[in-house]
């Protein structure tokens, strides 16, 4: 089983007023044309909301799993960013929340965004937590640097499994030796396969590859990235560095990770 951790779509096919056709019509032709099973249709606070995710993935039959989306500091307290979570979120059949930080324009160690993930962690229902680790935003303070308030995030939250969407890019083998020993994180390649393969990034991949393999799972970023160009730079990076890793990285540590399997895949 072949599973893209990070795609996303839009009702209405348009994608933060770029170029790119985010329909799901197109969405479902490149996973099937990139041989993939099955997708994590992840949502962005202010772009597609959990509604929408869900309609989505309704409409994609088995292909697409729901992973909402919330941005904690719209609400004006930790309480009530604790009950947006509850509204928003709890008993809709998600297997997961996106956080993004960057889009959002917020820390990610602001103490609503704790306090979403606190709450998270206190429900017997259990969904997994996606987080954009992209978090440099200009004209914002972080209070820790990315890397840092990544492992401070897993590290808080041990019984949450988290999604590092695009695995920190440049900062890729930092991160996996921040977190090596949180083993509810895993690293998501989506966005870095395509765009950072030509750069150091490449290097510290096949490295990883060899050494953290349990813990990389594969991610697209469509639309904004070909599924198709992502998966082989994945294949090439597995085929020079190590051949077993690839059914672990295309699929299987993914659905460990989040356990899929109770979702009926």
């Amino acid at each position: 089983m072949i599973l893209d951790a990070n795609v996303h779509a839009s009702i209405d096919g348009g994608w933060f007023g770029h170029l790119h056709d985010a329909s799901l019509e197109r969405l479902l032709h490149a996973l099937a044309s990139a041989g993939v099973d099955h997708a994590f249709l992840t949502g962005i606070a202010g772009q597609t909301n959990t509604e929408e995710v869900l309609a989505l993935c309704r409409d994609a039959g088995e292909r697409l799993l729901p992973v909402g989306a919330i941005n904690p500091t719209e609400h004006a307290s930790a309480a009530e960013a604790r009950r947006a979570a509850r509204r928003e979120l709890a008993g809709r059949g998600l297997v997961g929340v996106k956080l993004h930080p960057r889009v959002g324009r917020y820390d990610l160690l602001d103490e609503r965004v704790l306090a979403v993930l606190d709450e998270l962690d206190g429900w017997e229902e259990r969904i997994g937590v996606w987080i954009c680790t992209f978090l440099h935003i200009p004209g914002v303070r972080l209070i820790r640097s990315p890397v840092e308030a990544l492992c401070e995030v897993v590290g808080r939250n041990p019984r949450l499994s988290f999604v590092l969407v695009h695995a920190g890019g440049p900062d890729l083998l930092r991160l996996a030796t921040a977190i090596r020993s949180a083993h509810n994180a895993v690293l998501d390649l989506s966005y870095t396969l395509t765009h950072l393969m030509t750069s150091s990034v490449a290097v510290d991949l096949e490295h990883l590859l060899t050494t953290f393999e349990e813990r990389l799972v594969f991610g697209s970023d469509f639309p904004e990235c070909d599924i198709s160009a992502a998966r082989a730079a994945l294949d090439r990076a597995v085929a020079r560095a190590n051949p077993a890793a690839g059914p672990k990285v295309l699929g299987r540590n993914l659905a460990q990770a989040i356990g899929v399997r109770t979702k009926g895949i």
